[in-house]
């Protein structure tokens, strides 16, 4: 779904709407109007579960642009976190028990301009191991300033990334 409002009450109604009781990904362009944190009081108010990044410019369909907001719906998440410090790297990684008779998928969202960005993919896979299938991408500015980028219901944080895993089999297909 993409959204052009600029208003956080009309934009936490309008992903209630589509996601209903699952969880968003949002996605948002950085050159949209938004106060991130007044949109993150809107989407806590609603009872919305969401993770979500802004982002040089967002895809939708045969739509780019560096202003709009996407958002993608994702079922069946059986765990949410966000973890900060990742350049000191003063953080822990949540044990999860997975099935051994289901598919997982783990989506992040982490500060692209914060250090020891591959130390702390690493230690999602030490954690997570061959359990679950792995999709993600950095967030931030294209000025390449630092600042916060990815939110949760926590917050807006720099240093930091979102994570959301969920019980579905993915895989990952090339298209021309």
């Amino acid at each position: 779904m993409l959204i052009t409002s600029e208003n956080p009450t009309e934009i936490a109604q309008s992903i209630k709407n589509f996601v209903e009781n699952d969880t968003a990904l949002i996605s948002i362009g950085e050159e949209t109007a938004i106060d991130i944190e007044s949109l993150i009081k809107s989407l806590n108010s609603e009872g919305i579960s969401f993770i979500g990044g802004i982002f040089p410019m967002v895809i939708y369909n045969n739509y780019v642009s560096k202003k709009g907001i996407v958002i993608n719906r994702l079922r069946n998440v059986i765990h949410l976190s966000t973890i900060k410090n990742i350049r000191s790297k003063n953080y822990s990684i949540a044990p999860i028990n997975f099935s051994l008779d289901s598919h997982y998928s783990l989506v992040t969202y982490v500060d692209g301009l914060t250090h020891n960005i591959s130390a702390f993919l690493s230690e999602l896979y030490e954690n997570y191991g061959m359990k679950t299938k792995y999709l993600g991408g950095g967030a931030g500015s294209f000025s390449l300033n630092q600042a916060p980028c990815v939110f949760s219901k926590d917050g807006f944080f720099e240093d930091a990334a979102v994570v959301c895993i969920c019980k579905m089999k993915s895989i990952i297909g090339v298209k021309h």
